[in-house]
């Protein structure tokens, strides 16, 4: 074969994995500047509805997963209510505070 022809071949793979990878780092970039400007805050979780992850009652840390802006996110979870939350119950999130979202079970009002 020409020598021309496979210098050829080998800048058009170069040119080909470099323009690949630009537009993979682009949208990973893309990707974390959505995410950092969705902050965690009281009024966009406060009232939803979460499902335990990591099982915690009152007196230790569990992690729920609930549905903000149009993402999953998964936040730990913290309850100073009398019961033990297992995986896949529903929780209410009252407030969150410093990053821990304090929960009720999500039928508290039948429990009462």
């Amino acid at each position: 074969m020409d020598k021309g022809l496979i210098l050829l071949a080998i800048l058009s793979i170069a040119i080909g994995l470099m323009g690949g990878g630009a537009v993979i780092f682009s949208l990973f970039i893309y990707r974390h500047r959505i995410l950092a400007s969705s902050p965690l805050d009281s009024h966009s979780l406060a009232g939803r509805i979460g499902v335990v992850k990591i099982p915690f009652d009152h007196s230790s840390r569990g992690k729920i997963s609930l549905q903000a802006n149009g993402l999953t996110r998964e936040i730990v979870a913290i309850t100073d209510y009398p019961y033990t939350f297992s995986p896949g119950d529903e929780v209410l999130v009252v407030q969150v505070k410093d990053t821990q979202a304090w929960v009720v079970p999500a039928n508290f009002w039948e429990l009462r």
